[in-house]
Parts: structure tokens; C-alpha cells; sequence
């Protein structure tokens, strides 16, 4: 049996040892509060780099950054429409300028040192299991 995936691109933004962390209101748990990294599902034809771009300036009005390495992927645990599931990859992304212009698919959004993420990950704020992975990876 052939497994079909949707891909989707999560960026770490890094600036100044600190992650730009977003916040969204999920409608599908009952307009919970939910941590987020800026990113999307890539569109037909799209590499990973040109989905991060478009992303990147569509979310944030980011242009110009490095893209780094992979940090984590992961298969989403809760997604499987049809038998589609969504894998979910994260790369390091540096960022020169931490100008933000947020869009309006998120709330709002912060600056976290790395200090401060390890207390929001040991607190169990709202965030998607991937997400934290992703996350605990970059403060080792």
C-alpha cells in the first residue's frame, strides 16, 4: 500500500538567540489559544524553499533570510483525511531583521529566549506535539 502525504513547511526563526514564536485561534478545539511556527502546506510544484518563501513573506512580510538546516519532521498524529496524512518539517531559519508584519492567520506574536521557551514547553502551553519536538531540539 502507497502512503499519500501532504507536506507542510514550519520555519524556526531565530534572531538575536531568541525564536519568534506565533499565536492563533484554533476553531476545530473551540477557539483555543494555540503556539504556532510561521509556515504552510507546500502547493503543487512547490520546493521547499519557494513554499518558505511564499510563506515567510505572506505570514510576516519576511524577504530576506537564511534558510538553515532541517531540525525535525514529523508525520502530524491527528491528520488523516482519506487516507492522506500531513508530514510536518521544520528548518532553522535566520533572520537579520526581526521587523514583523503579521498577517491575519495569527494574533499576534513574540520574541522567546531560549530560557523563557524551555519554561512555556514545561508549563504545557497549547502547542501542536510536533511543534514541541521541533522546539526541543533547537534548546539542546
Amino acid at each position: 500500500m502507497i502512503k499519500t502525504f501532504n507536506i507542510g513547511v514550519k520555519a524556526l526563526i531565530l534572531n538575536n538567540n531568541k525564536i519568534l514564536i506565533l499565536k492563533e485561534i484554533d476553531i476545530r478545539r473551540g477557539n483555543v489559544e494555540l503556539y504556532d511556527l510561521p509556515g504552510g502546506r507546500m502547493e503543487e510544484g512547490e520546493s521547499i524553499k519557494e513554499t518558505l518563501k511564499r510563506e515567510l513573506k505572506e505570514e510576516l512580510g519576511i524577504i530576506n533570510y537564511s534558510l538553515g538546516p532541517i531540525i525535525h519532521a514529523q508525520i502530524h498524529p491527528y491528520y488523516d483525511i482519506n487516507g492522506t496524512s500531513f508530514m510536518l518539517l521544520f528548518y532553522k531559519v535566520d533572520v537579520k531583521n526581526s521587523k514583523i508584519k503579521l498577517s491575519t492567520e495569527h494574533i499576534s506574536f513574540e520574541w522567546i529566549s531560549k530560557k523563557d521557551l524551555q519554561n512555556i514547553i514545561k508549563n504545557k502551553v497549547k502547542m501542536h506535539i510536533a511543534m514541541k519536538t521541533a522546539l526541543e531540539k533547537v534548546l539542546k
